[in-house]
């Protein structure tokens, strides 16, 4: 959904996907055609590209790696962006409050499907980034429960 509406928005973006699950790959590559190209894989497996990226979009993902794998993949996103390009990050916070029936059932999905997850606090996903030399551009809460929250970050010009 993000991939076609960003096509939609912007006619000359290009596109590059991945995700774990096939069957979405095949209904995302059906909708983004010559556009884009979607591939089913995993990060921090982040493949090489013909030309620097613009921008790099995560969608809640976060939690769902460890922290050497989070590392990784910053790292490896950081040198795939062009100069002053962008990530842009919509991470999963375990809220401070008790927790709620959305969380309660996630954990137990989590659980029942043996997947791991590594929920962090606002300022651990911010000392990961800085780590990775992002500089934070914007942050703002997504959504009513507070979970929720994007990161606009800049890796800025790199000496080389």
């Amino acid at each position: 959904v993000p991939a076609s509406w960003l096509i939609e928005k912007f006619a000359e973006l290009k596109i590059y996907g991945i995700d774990l699950d096939s069957n979405r790959v095949r209904i995302a590559s059906r909708a983004l055609g010559q556009r884009g190209k979607m591939v089913v894989g995993r990060v921090p497996e982040v493949p090489q590209i013909t030309q620097m990226a613009d921008a790099a979009i995560m969608l809640d993902m976060l939690h769902y790696l460890n922290d050497d794998d989070l590392r990784l993949t910053l790292e490896r996103l950081g040198d795939r962006l062009c100069d002053n390009g962008r990530l842009i990050i919509r991470a999963v916070i375990m809220p401070n409050a008790r927790q709620s029936l959305f969380w309660w059932l996630e954990n137990l999905k989590n659980k029942i499907g043996r997947i791991p997850a590594y929920y962090r606090s606002f300022d651990e996903v911010s000392a990961f980034l800085a780590q990775a030399d992002f500089t934070v551009e914007h942050t703002e809460p997504s959504g009513s429960r507070g979970d929720l929250y994007w990161f606009v970050l800049n890796r800025g010009r790199r000496n080389q």
